[in-house]
């Protein structure tokens, strides 16, 4: 299935989304405000995805990592009751924060229209790059 949204901030917006609630659902309250690391984990990621066809405008940029993480730096300002990610300080990394309603146990898909167990794969892809560890 190919998701056709309107544009490629929609397509990076939804994955950002989508990646900070499968972190929560894996139990991660940060992800590393280094750049490079960032970049490393979700091109690591990116590349064993089942579902990265599925936003053809990021697959199709010279460098999706560098596109996630200007998602990732814009993610703060996204809708209060969305997942995203924050930060309080330049030197602190990017806290994942959940609407307040949400619980790890919701059972319904809450990112777009792409199952949760979509989004835990992504993550967990992510995590599996071992220059960041749990917080």
């Amino acid at each position: 299935m190919v998701l056709r949204m309107a544009t490629r901030d929609q397509q990076v917006g939804e994955v950002i989304e989508g990646l900070a609630l499968g972190l929560a659902m894996l139990g991660f309250s940060e992800v590393p405000r280094s750049k490079l690391d960032f970049e490393f984990a979700i091109s690591h990621a990116w590349r064993r995805w089942d579902h990265a066809d599925a936003y053809p405008s990021i697959g199709r940029a010279p460098k999706p990592d560098n596109l996630l993480w200007i998602g990732l730096t814009k993610s703060a300002g996204r809708r209060p009751a969305s997942f995203r990610f924050d930060r309080g300080d330049p030197f602190s990394d990017y806290r994942i924060v959940t609407p307040s309603w949400w619980s790890a146990d919701e059972a319904e898909p809450v990112v777009g229209d792409r199952p949760n167990e979509s989004w835990r794969a992504l993550a967990s892809l992510f995590a599996e790059w071992d220059g960041w560890k749990r917080k």
